[in-house]
């Protein structure tokens, strides 16, 4: 995990490995500056992850698209469809 420092034209100014850092640097810069924490991908460690969800909807953590994509997500990806397979629970048909 890592946490960026952006200036007001959303350009990085600092990067920072832990948040005792990012979060002094911040005071450093002053007004005009936000800070943002990234969330590596799980499966390459490197470019910034989005939550997944397998088929179930259950979260599999942070993934980016080449290894969500790719074998490397050892997940299901297609979607269980509860109206086909007859488990409603509610009377509307």
């Amino acid at each position: 995990m890592r946490w960026e420092i952006y200036d007001r034209n959303d350009k990085i100014v600092y990067t920072a490995h832990d948040k005792v850092d990012a979060d002094m640097m911040w005071d450093e810069y002053g007004d005009g500056h936000y800070i943002r924490r990234i969330i590596p991908c799980r499966g390459c460690n490197e470019n910034e992850g989005e939550l997944m969800y397998d088929a179930y909807g259950i979260s599999t953590g942070h993934w980016c698209y080449s290894c969500y994509d790719s074998p490397k997500y050892p997940y299901r990806k297609d979607r269980y469809d509860y109206e086909a397979y007859g488990e409603r629970l509610d009377d509307n048909y």
